[in-house]
């Protein structure tokens, strides 16, 4: 067809003059580029409202009556080749954010390069992936600024954490190649308020928002298969839901192909004896936002596409052992190591 057009062109140029002025091929130019500029300034914008409706429903869930601490672990690969746990803990009805930055095999890099990886999910453009998909770990990541120091028990439970998941990818070898850790006894915790205020209306089309960012985030994904094609494990994230139960969704890369995973749990991660089915039909756009005007996060991570069925068994057996050390009845970070 392109070769169709460029004879019609040559005989229209013999004939009338197929070639347009400089002027004319600039404007052509500006034309062309003014709504990509425009579409990748919107997607941006839904990608930090969305981020900030999601922070607000882990708000939501730290401050419902419970004894349980951790809200959600996700585990990410980043775009860098780095990899990120995201820790977010209810202390006192808050919720509080902490990341520990890995390197491709999830071994902590040193301290001042994580506070620059992190420094770089807090910059707005960043948003978006050179290709104009979302960046994954932007999303789990830009907001709220994690608190610092990370406490130490956190830290011990990222290490560990990062590589079951990430160290010579034992994920997609369907085996843990490290030990469970232990989350240990009840922690001592200063309650900090980080001073972010929930916005009293968030704009009409914040579902329409939520979906554009799923579908987004998943082409982020597929972009980062691309980019890294060596690895098979993209991210799993652990986390509660408004149902009080917890989710383990996969992300990871078989025979080329990006596929999606989910296992859920109890509420103290222990394998549900309810179908696992009902994740696979996708989520109503009535349920993303709340009456609050709050995500639940957990929509984010299993909304789109919706997972594949039936869950590999070496996925199921990974994804039981992170949900029960995440999740369990004493689930409180020792903050003691």
């Amino acid at each position: 067809m392109l070769q169709d057009g460029l004879r019609a062109c040559a005989v229209s140029a013999m004939l009338l003059g197929c070639t347009s002025s400089p002027g004319e091929q600039q404007m052509s130019a500006q034309s062309e580029s003014t709504p990509a500029v425009a579409e990748r300034s919107v997607l941006a914008k839904s990608v930090q409202d969305v981020v900030t409706a999601r922070w607000h429903g882990f708000q939501s869930l730290a401050a419902l009556p419970s004894n349980r601490s951790i809200v959600g672990v996700e585990l990410i690969r980043t775009r860098q080749d780095e990899t990120a746990a995201v820790f977010t803990i209810a202390d006192h009805g808050v919720a509080h954010r902490y990341v520990v930055i890995g390197d491709a095999h999830g071994v902590p890099l040193a301290l001042e390069h994580q506070r620059r990886a992190i420094a770089a999910f807090q910059v707005p453009m960043n948003a978006l992936n050179p290709d104009g998909s979302a960046d994954p770990a932007f999303v789990a990541i830009a907001h709220p600024p994690p608190e610092e120091p990370t406490r130490p028990g956190i830290a011990t439970a990222a290490e560990d954490l990062l590589a079951t998941v990430f160290d010579s990818e034992s994920l997609a070898l369907g085996r843990r190649t490290h030990p469970p850790l232990s989350l240990g006894s009840s922690p001592r915790l200063v309650t900090t308020h980080n001073g972010d205020s929930m916005p009293s209306v968030y704009p009409a089309t914040l579902s329409d928002e939520v979906e554009q960012v799923m579908a987004a985030r998943w082409e982020g994904f597929r972009s980062l298969a691309r980019q890294l094609p060596n690895h098979a494990t993209l991210a799993v994230e652990l986390l509660r839901t408004r149902q009080d139960e917890t989710l383990a969704v996969f992300t990871v890369v078989e025979n080329g192909a990006l596929i999606k995973y989910a296992s859920r749990g109890d509420l103290n991660g222990r394998a549900a004896s309810r179908d696992q089915a009902v994740l696979n039909q996708g989520v109503p756009s009535s349920v993303l936002v709340a009456d609050d005007g709050s995500i639940d996060p957990s929509i984010v991570a299993v909304g789109h596409p919706p997972p594949l069925e039936p869950t590999r068994p070496g996925i199921v057996a990974v994804g039981e052992a992170l949900l029960s050390v995440a999740f369990n009845a004493d689930e409180e970070v020792d903050t003691s190591r």
